[in-house]
């Protein structure tokens, strides 16, 4: 599923060859994310009403992006700073 690609989602296919490679890097992505969380990084901005409802969901795997920037940066709405490394 492509969120927001062109201005909406999509559902787009996916080469077999690429299932296992995309599969291996999504691993390492969690891996960082994890170590991240443990050393105080790695929340993302979610809107107000989203951030007060669930507190911790900016700290979840899941709103972690497949290919994440590869330095770390501050964004001024989350409460730390948000971590993207490849």
């Amino acid at each position: 599923m492509v969120r927001d690609g062109k201005g909406q989602d999509r559902v787009a296919t996916l080469a077999d060859e690429l299932i296992v490679a995309l599969q291996r890097h999504r691993e390492g992505v969690r891996l960082i994310h994890t170590k991240d969380l443990v050393d105080g990084f790695g929340e993302v901005y979610l809107p107000d009403a989203l951030a007060r409802k669930y507190p911790q969901v900016g700290r979840q795997w899941g709103w972690r992006y497949v290919f994440p920037a590869g330095i770390k940066s501050r964004d001024g709405r989350a409460r730390s700073v948000t971590v993207g490394r490849l």
